[in-house]
């Protein structure tokens, strides 16, 4: 069984695929870390899932295709659901997250079981910056005390996790504040590890500015004023 196991949730990201691949393999097989990737297309129509089923023989991979259409929520879950390794990290597929620092985030596992990467530096606009800044202020360290940067695309947490966290809470924009607050509920360590918020060079953002706001805003207050049943 491997050690790791690397979910990459992606939509009409053709052109960074073998980049991701290549750099993932790369890094782990550097620090002798076993892994598998497990690639979620996430109803993509530019060829995405077909282009990565080309590299199944070059790499420890799985090629998947989304089937709920909960958006990347769904296909994190999907991706989750297909892993073998008893540890997990889900990465965006656009390249913006680095995946060399995946090992330093493995490093901490005994003291920090989940870990977050955090954007310490942006190469990215203003406007997703301040929305960054504001909804950690707001939603994640007012109203759940959280020092970590819940958005991050970048995690890594024990596979078992996933089996504590409310399914019904999730929506799909809000898959990591339903996985952290389960985490912090069941007083595990959260920790964090600093990275560079690269620039977008292929694809297109998936991201609505507003509209996502609005649904981490609804649902934080969900979580808020109903907290979800966490299953130990």
């Amino acid at each position: 069984m491997s050690e790791v196991s690397i979910v990459i949730p992606a939509r009409n990201e053709k052109d960074s695929i073998a980049e991701i691949f290549k750099r993932v393999s790369d890094i782990l097989n550097i620090h002798n870390i076993t892994f598998q990737i497990i690639f979620v297309d996430s109803h993509s129509n530019d060829g995405s899932f077909e282009f990565a089923s080309e590299f199944l023989d070059k790499y420890p991979l799985i090629v998947h295709r989304q089937e709920n259409k909960l958006g990347k929520a769904g296909a994190i879950l999907e991706g989750i659901n297909l892993a073998t390794s008893n540890y997990v990290v889900m990465i965006d597929g656009d390249l913006q997250y680095p995946p060399e620092a995946i090992p330093e985030m493995y490093s901490h596992r005994e003291m920090t079981p989940v870990v977050v990467a955090k954007r310490s530096q942006y190469n990215e606009s203003f406007t997703r910056r301040f929305f960054t800044v504001v909804f950690h202020f707001f939603f994640s360290k007012l109203l759940f005390g959280f020092d970590c940067d819940v958005q991050s695309g970048l995690k890594f947490f024990p596979r078992k996790l996933i089996n504590s966290v409310d399914i019904s809470y999730i929506t799909p924009w809000t898959f990591d504040l339903a996985l952290l607050y389960t985490a912090k509920a069941l007083k595990m360590q959260i920790g964090s590890v600093p990275i560079v918020f690269e620039e977008r060079k292929a694809g297109e953002t998936k991201v609505n500015i507003w509209g996502s706001i609005k649904e981490h805003g609804v649902s934080c207050l969900k979580f808020k004023l109903n907290p979800p049943k966490i299953k130990q």
